[in-house]
């Protein structure tokens, strides 16, 4: 016979899968600031699979897609991506437990997503006859028309709508072609924050979390801003697949420059002894602002060179 699952871990599942869904339920209704509750769907998964262990914990996201699915029914696109952000949190809390360092943990997890995620998609579009790239196209056509909806409801000017939807064409052939480039960005992002929420929210709670040392001395392996330079290069040739193929791989690693460079943020918020209530406050205007994200990715980028946390000088012997 198989062992009962205790009255106090049934508790907990339910706990998990009532937060997995308000969440997931939060980005959906939302407009435009949904995504932020997306961001977060991984981190009660990740929780609650620690806490529970790989059997039971794997219930909450399972038990969590099945109410989406009937809350939600038909909504097939936002299905899969919830879907696809629980299965994160259970992979990222695989190697987790592994106590893998934290650079294998968010890359091979991210990987271990993606592929999955493309297997999926090849093997839902034999059966709808529809190829990747045209199930992406009408998945931001969709989104392009609701994006428009909603500003026609926020009352935009009209010359701002009007202008968006004369270039909607342009928009969603740049965006298709960029897309393999957005969905790596997304999930690496992904991954990057719920680790770091996690790591409070687990100390908050008592759950076990591994010890990757002071994650704001990390840093980018040297070698990339040779690949960024390069592709940076790429953008100049007048060959379009070359500037689809360079633009790509930019933005993939303008996200790892972004780590960095909150790296160094971090660094000196710690160094300054900035109180938590402060640091939340310039994270938000950080991720809120683009000219000071510009910033972040320009000091992790440029951190190569200007050594800002001074970390060569203390890998000196002597």
């Amino acid at each position: 016979m198989s062992k009962a699952v205790p009255e106090n871990e049934i508790r907990d599942i339910t706990i998990g899968v009532v937060i997995v869904s308000l969440i997931a339920g939060l980005a959906y209704i939302i407009p435009v600031m949904g995504f932020i509750f997306a961001v977060f769907v991984p981190l009660p998964v990740m929780l609650f699979r620690i806490k529970l262990g790989r059997i039971n914990g794997s219930l909450v996201p399972a038990i969590s897609i099945i109410l989406i699915y009937l809350i939600y029914h038909g909504q097939g696109s936002d299905l899969v991506m919830f879907a696809v952000l629980m299965i994160l949190g259970l992979v990222l809390c695989e190697f987790m437990e592994r106590n893998w360092p934290i650079d294998p943990t968010i890359i091979v997890s991210s990987g271990i997503v993606l592929v999955g995620s493309l297997a999926f998609l090849l093997i839902y579009g034999s059966f709808s006859g529809k190829s990747i790239v045209g199930l992406t196209s009408a998945y931001i056509q969709k989104n392009l028309e609701m994006t428009l909806t909603l500003y026609q409801q926020m009352d935009m000017p009209r010359d701002t709508i009007d202008v968006i939807s004369r270039s909607a064409a342009q928009i969603q052939y740049v965006l298709v072609r960029l897309t393999p480039a957005l969905i790596i960005m997304s999930i690496l992002f992904v991954s990057w924050i719920n680790i770091l929420t996690a790591r409070l929210l687990f100390y908050r709670f008592r759950v076990p979390f591994p010890d990757y040392g002071l994650l704001n001395r990390w840093k980018a392996p040297e070698q990339l801003v040779w690949i960024a330079i390069s592709s940076g290069l790429m953008l100049l040739f007048p060959s379009t697949p070359l500037k689809l193929v360079g633009m790509n791989i930019l933005l993939i690693l303008l996200i790892i420059y972004m780590f960095q460079g909150m790296a160094i943020a971090s660094y000196y918020f710690d160094k300054k002894n900035f109180p938590r209530w402060a640091r939340t406050v310039l994270y938000t205007v950080i991720f809120l602002q683009q000219f000071a994200l510009i910033v972040i990715i320009g000091l992790g980028f440029f951190d190569l060179w200007l050594d800002f946390r001074k970390l060569k000088q203390k890998e000196v012997p002597g």
